[in-house]
């Protein structure tokens, strides 16, 4: 996975995330996190370039949600469908 980063200079710092989101992804991930939470701006994470994500980062993400990170963009169709099948349907 990549992680793409804009900084907007009056507003949140937005994440892209491109390619498959697996374990071996997430220390790299919680880095770049840390990093752009010691900017005291807002972050907005975008999951539009998602191929693929597994339960576990999918569940780390919606624990995210509960810390003022906001989600923008969606997980594509086929990541979508996928995501769906694993936990039976999400709303």
């Amino acid at each position: 996975m990549r992680i793409l980063t804009r900084i907007d200079p009056t507003g949140p710092v937005r994440l892209l995330l491109v390619g498959a989101f697996d374990a071996r992804c997430v220390a790299d991930f919680e880095r770049t996190l840390a990093a752009v939470r010691r900017l005291g701006k807002g972050i907005h994470i975008d999951l539009s370039q998602l191929t693929s994500i597994d339960r576990p980062c999918l569940q780390y993400l919606f624990d995210l949600a509960s810390t003022g990170i906001v989600f923008v963009g969606c997980l594509p169709p086929h990541v979508a469908a996928e995501t769906n099948e694993v936990f039976g349907g999400i709303k």
